[in-house]
């Protein structure tokens, strides 16, 4: 069983309602990113194994194939852009972070990703 989401305006998108009722969580408090997005970063990840950071819509595909285009649908595109600005920064970075073992600029990286994910509306 499927549900077809949007209008007349909006494209439509089917999905499963179970699918549905996890990324509408994902998306909790009025957060403009799917929550889920937070674990493309080095939460854990030690120094030396650090690789670059997928964007919001690459990582969605490997995650969430069947729910892409409708979490993409509600998210944010500022939001989205702001989140890829990021990940290029952090990216152009990642090889010096490995270099210098610098942790907490790593930090700094995966804080800043969390504000931006788990921030309201």
């Amino acid at each position: 069983m499927t549900i077809e989401d949007g209008g007349d305006s909006m494209p439509k998108y089917t999905i499963d309602p179970r699918d549905k009722a996890m990324v509408d969580s994902g998306f909790s408090g009025g957060r403009k990113l799917y929550g889920d997005a937070f674990n493309a970063w080095p939460i854990y990840r030690p120094i030396q194994r650090l690789c670059p950071v997928e964007h919001y819509e690459n990582y969605l595909c490997r995650t969430s194939p069947q729910s892409k285009d409708y979490i993409m649908s509600i998210s944010d595109p500022e939001a989205v852009a702001a989140f890829d600005r990021l990940v290029d920064e952090f990216n152009a970075d990642v090889e010096r972070i490995k270099q210098q073992n610098d942790e907490a600029t790593k930090d700094r990286f995966v804080q800043r990703a969390k504000e931006l994910i788990y921030k309201k509306s």
